[in-house]
């Protein structure tokens, strides 16, 4: 098995080759969700579009698994100091330049510019919702020394964080997670820290074979669900119906620990040339993310034709144009450390 973090600064190939993948495919969910936006319910287009779309949803979880599986490993020293001057900080300063130059296009006022700022261009929740998991990583460290007790955690997490918004889909007038989960205040459980310490967990232990199959099964159907249940239900109700393919149910966290143990489990044999190119790429895979939207905007007013070509072509320019600028902007002193 794989060490999870090696001391001697060489890199996990799967971990850096999953950060490539997860950005990539959050570029192609981008151009999907644009792709659906301008077309019909239940046409052909907008189908096309959803099963691309529910392909992509597992990137963020993804992201979140890569994340607790380098901060919640106890053979990485992670102090409370390390985690608010180093990592906090750079997240500070990254947003704080990316969400200014997002903001301020669509700024009529200092009013709206504030309100835009503190949104953030739309993708740059994701980065809140790392400062909250940073945050609480000195806690979770302690639970995650015992194997028994991470295990007991997943299950509270799983259990109140995924399955009662699964029950509220077909109980929406009487939700589980306000009218019974809300009364308990289990909040230590909720949220990403399932997906937090299940990367770790899986990069740490791993499952048997048997459980991995099952696994994938569910995530197999986990897909089918996202794919099926987003169609029928946005041909219903005739809105972007997102409910069936939002991060906290169970079956796109099956799919997404799929995804994470078929990256894990694979074995490919690359020259070397080939993983120093993923390996960069994965370096610059947080700085893309940040990026890829002003790439992606650039080409809204493209006609949309076929969209099975159209999403993947778009997808690779975006992604090939945002890793050029970002690659660019490390070599600049100072900005490469605080801005990506």
């Amino acid at each position: 098995m794989d060490k999870i973090n090696k001391t001697d600064g060489t890199r996990v190939f799967y971990i850096d080759a999953l950060r490539v993948f997860s950005v990539f495919c959050m570029i192609m969910l981008h151009v999907a969700v644009t792709r659906k936006s301008n077309g019909q319910f239940g046409e052909t287009g907008w189908m096309v579009a959803n099963v691309f779309d529910c392909f992509a949803r597992f990137c963020v979880p993804v992201f979140v698994m890569v994340s607790g599986l380098m901060f919640l490993n106890p053979d990485k020293p992670v102090s409370i100091k390390a985690i608010y001057t180093k990592y906090l900080l750079r997240i500070a300063t990254a947003f704080a330049f990316w969400s200014l130059l997002y903001a301020v296009p669509g700024s009529g006022n200092f009013r709206d510019l504030f309100f835009n700022f503190i949104h953030g261009g739309g993708h740059m929740w994701f980065l809140y919702m790392l400062c909250g998991l940073y945050m609480t990583t000195p806690l979770l460290r302690k639970i995650t020394e015992d194997k028994k007790l991470t295990e007991y955690f997943l299950l509270l997490a799983f259990v109140f964080a995924l399955m009662t918004p699964f029950a509220d889909l077909f109980f929406a007038n009487q939700p589980f997670k306000t009218r019974i989960v809300g009364k308990m205040h289990l909040q230590m459980v909720l949220g990403y820290q399932f997906y937090y310490v299940v990367g770790f967990y899986l990069g740490k232990y791993g499952l048997r074979r048997r459980h991995e199959i099952t696994v994938f099964a569910l995530g197999a159907i986990g897909f089918l669900f996202m794919v099926a249940g987003t169609r029928h239900m946005a041909i219903k109700n005739a809105d972007a119906y997102t409910h069936c393919y939002a991060h906290l149910l169970p079956g796109t966290a099956f799919y997404t620990m799929a995804v994470f143990m078929a990256f894990k489990n694979t074995r490919l044999k690359l020259n070397a040339k080939a993983k120093n190119a993923v390996s960069l790429l994965a370096k610059l895979s947080f700085g893309i993310y940040l990026v890829h939207l002003f790439v992606l905007r650039q080409m809204l007013a493209d006609v949309w034709a076929n969209p099975a070509v159209d999403i993947p072509y778009k997808t690779i320019v975006v992604f090939t144009a945002s890793a050029v600028i970002v690659f660019v902007i490390s070599k600049i002193p100072v900005l490469n450390k605080y801005i990506m």
